[in-house]
């Protein structure tokens, strides 16, 4: 991926949210058919995690979980983030010294 100089984009965020919502609603759908847990959708697990901080009423806590799955996403796109801020901020500076002389 760094060789071709391949990275996500803004839009990246939202087609991965989107990718990730079909998921959560399949995934869903077969846990509750199943009652298996697959992705802890039908409840926390026993062991401590993250998803410990989490509600205990199961519609904030599935909410809680699209927020937690938001913020990875844009945690992981916050580097890409910064670097395209101090591209541009370099851009500007170059065009305004350029247009000083």
């Amino acid at each position: 991926m760094l060789t071709r100089r391949y990275r996500p984009y803004p839009m990246s965020i939202v087609r991965a949210w989107l990718w990730s919502e079909f998921y959560f609603v399949v995934t869903l759908i077969v846990d509750e058919l199943t009652g298996v847990n697959y992705g802890f959708l039908l409840h926390k697990p026993e062991a401590f995690s993250i998803l410990s901080f989490l509600s205990e009423s199961r519609p904030l806590y599935l909410l809680q979980l699209h927020g937690v799955a938001l913020l990875f996403f844009l945690g992981l796109y916050a580097p890409f983030a910064i670097v395209d801020a101090v591209r541009r901020n370099q851009r500007v500076g170059e065009q305004e010294r350029g247009h000083s002389k």
